[in-house]
Formats: structure tokens, C-alpha cells, sequence
């Protein structure tokens, strides 16, 4: 499989802009949906927490594939052809 150079760099670094944002996005996407979600009893509060351990997972991986599928073709797309790929 022939991969390109361009379009990996570029993967790479939108990874890292996927990952900034999933920083700094989360911890408010956390403080909402604690605020939203009943809590009363300990059962309650173990399914929210679960239930966020779920979105974080999510979140990170659908960031990942979209970021790195984005970046690896626009990549290949318009660097590529600058470094004769």
C-alpha cells in the first residue's frame, strides 16, 4: 500500500488540533451534562458517570477518525501535489 507523506503530515497535525479541541471542549461538555442529569440517588450518579465515560470515549474517537481522515486527504489532496506526489 503506497501511503502519502503529505497527506500523514497533515493527519498528524490535525490529530493534534483534534486533540486541542477535545481538551479544551470537554471539561464544559462535562459541567452541562452534570448539571442536566439527575443525581439523587448513588445508582443515579454511578449511571452519569458512566454515561460520560461513554461520550468522552466518543467524542475522542470520532474526533480522531474525522480529524484524521480529514487531514490525511486534504493532505494528499492539496500538499501533495506541491511536493510532486
Amino acid at each position: 500500500m503506497d501511503y502519502s507523506i503529505a497527506g500523514l503530515i497533515v493527519a498528524a497535525v490535525a490529530l493534534a488540533a483534534g486533540l486541542a479541541l477535545y481538551v479544551a471542549m470537554l471539561p464544559s461538555l462535562q459541567k452541562y451534562f452534570r448539571s442536566i442529569a439527575p443525581r439523587e440517588t448513588a445508582q443515579q450518579r454511578e449511571d452519569v458517570e458512566f454515561k460520560l465515560g461513554v461520550m468522552r470515549r466518543l467524542i475522542l474517537t470520532a474526533g480522531f477518525v474525522a480529524f484524521g481522515w480529514g487531514g490525511y486527504w486534504l493532505g494528499k489532496r492539496l500538499l501533495g501535489p506541491m511536493l510532486g506526489e
